[in-house]
Order: structure tokens, then sequence, then C-alpha cells
């Protein structure tokens, strides 16, 4: 699997347990702050939603998405939009603070980690990572990058995660 939005969902549904309400949700990088984040509005507000990914609810309340309410004069009217409390999938498998989350969380369920970047005498570049338990040697993988050697490991079938 290649390193993307639709192993960073993965990530998320299999490691964190989180539900991915949505594989294709209009996304962005707000110009004022650079923050990467994810429409509360459909149609989206704003014109720089301009990418489209995975995305968890922020609450159980906040999917579905449901009609947004203007007060008028004292009477509730249905605006033409919906909203939903939603955030953007993190990106585990490119951005490596990310995928030090996917690390931490390994840790927690008892794994021992060793991500190791390497340079080969042919110039070629990567990643180890490997997991280790109580017993000994678990599961590796040898990547292009850290944050997808470390992705792939955690969905190795090897590693046992509740």
């Amino acid at each position: 699997m290649k390193a993307g939005r639709e192993l960073d969902a993965e990530i998320s549904e299999k490691v964190f347990g989180l539900k991915v309400v949505s594989r294709d949700w209009p996304c962005g990088y707000d110009p004022e702050c650079g923050v990467y984040g994810a429409t509360h509005f459909m149609p989206p507000i704003g014109g720089w939603f301009d990418e489209r990914g995975p995305i968890i609810a922020s609450d159980e309340e906040g999917w579905p998405p449901q009609p947004s309410w203007e007060e008028d004069l004292g009477d509730s009217v249905p605006k033409d939009e919906v909203s939903a409390y939603v955030e953007p999938v993190p990106f585990y498998s490119i951005n490596i603070a990310d995928a030090d989350k996917v690390i931490e969380k390994l840790v927690e369920l008892g794994f021992r980690l060793v991500v190791e970047r390497y340079k080969l005498q042919s110039g070629d570049r990567g990643a180890t990572a490997k997991a280790y338990d109580a017993t000994g040697w678990v599961a590796g993988s040898i990547e292009a990058t850290a944050p997808l050697a470390v992705c792939l490991l955690a969905l190795n079938e090897d590693l046992t995660i509740p």
C-alpha cells in the first residue's frame, strides 16, 4: 500500500479504533493560519476546501450532518446547508509528527519499536520499523520513508491490536 489518505484512514480505524465517517469530504489548508481542516458545512463555506479526504466525527453528535438552523424572530428556519462536527484524519503516512502518534499507540499496547533511517552506498535511502514484544521480534517493515514504514508495520497482521 502506498502512502496517502487511504492508508491514513486505515490507520485511524485499525490502530486507533476511530470511525471514518467519510472518505471524500471537502478539506483544505486555511490561508490565514495554514491549518489543515475539514469543512463543517455542506456545501462548504469558503473557497479553500479544495481537497477531498477522510474525516472522523468529533463526537457522537457530530455525525450524520444535521440541518443548520437560523433564529429569525423566534422561529427556527432551516438553512440550505447541513453541518457536522468533523475533523480530517491526520497524515500518518507522510508526516513524521503524525506517525509518532502511531508509535505512541503501539508502545501503549505493549510493543517496543525501533525506527531507523538508512542510506546505502548506492545512494538509496529508506527507513525500517521493527516491533518487539516480551517474547522478541514480532514484525518489521522496510519502506522509502519512516512514516510509511511505521504505518505499514502497524497494519501488519502479526501485530495483535485489540
